[in-house]
C-alpha cells in the first residue's frame, strides 16, 4: 500500500501490482484489473490477441511520463491512494483528457471536467469533450461562452463538434443570451434617455425663465434711459451700468436661443428628426458619447440606438 508521503506511488511494486508501463525509460507499477475496468483499450490489449497480452511490461511510445502519472491518479480509485491523491490541477487537466479520449476513460474525462473550474479561458477546450461524453456539464459551459466566447472564437470550434445538434444547441443559446442583453441594453437607454430629458427640460425651464427676467430688466433700463435724458451716462441698476449690460443680455440670449427653440422629444422613437437637430446632437454628445470611447461621433451613437431599437421591437413583437 502506498504511504501519504510517496509522491510518486507507481514508481515502485505497490499493492500486488502486476504490470509495468515504460514511459522516456522510466517505469509505472500499475494494475491489470484496474486499467482494464476503465479503459476498453487496455482490456482489448490484455485480453485481447495482441503482444502486451502475454507480457508484464510494456513500453509506451511518444507517451510523457508525468501526463501519464496525473492520468492515472485520476485513474485509479481514490480509496487507493488515502491522502496522497492530490486534486486536479488546472495545468494537467488538458493531457489528463487528452490521454483519457485516447484509453476511452469516459469516467476519467467526466471526472475532469466535473473538478476543473470552467472559465473564459478553458470553456471551448472542454467543450468538444462534453459533448461527446458529459452531456450535464454543457449547460454550464454553454453559461461561460455565453458572456465570454466571442463568435470569431466560435466559428473555428464549430467545424470541430461531431454533433449537429449540440452545436447549433450551444448557438441557440449563445443567441437567446445576445438578445437578452440587447433587451435590457435598450431599456437602459431610454431609461438614461428619459432622465436626460427631465434634465434638459428643466434646463430649458430655467434659461426661458431667466431669459424672460433680463428682458424685463432691458425694458426697465431702457425707461429709466429715456427718462434721464440729460444725463450724459445711464444711471446704474443694481450696481451695473445699463450700456455694459445690453450687450451682456444679447449675448446670452444668442447662446440659449437654441436650446430654447428645440423642439423634439429626445428620444428612440424620434431619431429620424433628432439626428438632424444641431442642439440635439450636442446635447447627446455632451451627454452620453463622451464616457462612451466607441462612440466618436454623434453617426455612431444614433446608428447603435436603431439597431437595438429595431431588434428590441422585434424580440418583444413575439
Amino acid at each position: 500500500m502506498a504511504t501519504k508521503n510517496d509522491k510518486n506511488v507507481f514508481a515502485s511494486p505497490w499493492n500486488d501490482s502486476d504490470m509495468v508501463l515504460v514511459l522516456e525509460g522510466r517505469e509505472l507499477h500499475v494494475h491489470k484489473w484496474i486499467l482494464k475496468s476503465q479503459s476498453p483499450v487496455f482490456k482489448a490489449m490484455f485480453d485481447g490477441h495482441f503482444q502486451e497480452a502475454s507480457e508484464a511490461r510494456i513500453t509506451l511510445k511518444e507517451k510523457y511520463f508525468q501526463s501519464m502519472v496525473r492520468f492515472l491518479k485520476v485513474l485509479y480509485p481514490s480509496s487507493m491512494f488515502g491522502e496522497t491523491k492530490s486534486p486536479l490541477d488546472d495545468e494537467c487537466w488538458l493531457s489528463i483528457l487528452a490521454l483519457a479520449e485516447e484509453y476511452q476513460c469516459v469516467n476519467v474525462i467526466k471526472q475532469c471536467i466535473d473538478e476543473v473550474k470552467i472559465t473564459p479561458q478553458n470553456a471551448l477546450q472542454i467543450l468538444p469533450y462534453a459533448v461527446k461524453y458529459h452531456h450535464t456539464a454543457l449547460p454550464t459551459i454553454y453559461d461561460v461562452i455565453n458572456w465570454s466566447a466571442p463568435t470569431t472564437k466560435l466559428e473555428k470550434i464549430v467545424p470541430e463538434i461531431e454533433s449537429k445538434e449540440k452545436s447549433n444547441t450551444m448557438l441557440l443559446t449563445k443567441c437567446r443570451f445576445l438578445e437578452s442583453a440587447v433587451v435590457k441594453m435598450q431599456d437602459a437607454i431610454i431609461s438614461l434617455i428619459g432622465d436626460f430629458l427631465k434634465q434638459k427640460k428643466i434646463a430649458d425651464d430655467a434659461n426661458n425663465s431667466l431669459s424672460s427676467t433680463k428682458r424685463s430688466l432691458d425694458d426697465a433700463r431702457r425707461k429709466i434711459k429715456v427718462l434721464d435724458v440729460s444725463s450724459s451716462y445711464p444711471m446704474p441698476l443694481g450696481g451695473y451700468p445699463i450700456y455694459s449690460y445690453g450687450t451682456s443680455a444679447q449675448t446670452y440670449q444668442d447662446k440659449t436661443k437654441a436650446d430654447c427653440r428645440c423642439p423634439h422629444s429626445v428620444g428612440v422613437p424620434e431619431i429620424s428628426k433628432t439626428k438632424n437637430c444641431l442642439d440635439c446632437k450636442e446635447k447627446y454628445k455632451e451627454s452620453f458619447l463622451v464616457p462612451i470611447p466607441s462612440c466618436q461621433n454623434t453617426q455612431i451613437f444614433f446608428s447603435m440606438l436603431r439597431s437595438g431599437d429595431d431588434v428590441t421591437t422585434a424580440l418583444k413583437g413575439w
